[in-house]
């Protein structure tokens, strides 16, 4: 039997324009620093603003 897939235990996005960001995952996950929307499962959308940093950890 295969090992099962890794996981993610953490990320870091660092915004240089401010740009929105849309981020699919395999399992649910929250963001730091910034107010999300969810507008399907296990994805992700928040505005980002230049030189700011997000992380990602499963929830």
């Amino acid at each position: 039997m295969p090992p099962p897939p890794p996981t993610l235990s953490e990320a870091e996005i660092r915004s240089d324009l401010g740009e929105e960001i849309r981020v699919r995952t395999q399992a649910p996950v929250s963001v730091t620093g910034a107010r999300v929307s969810r507008p399907e499962p296990n994805v992700v959308v928040f505005d980002t603003r230049p030189g700011e940093t997000y992380r990602i950890r499963p929830s």
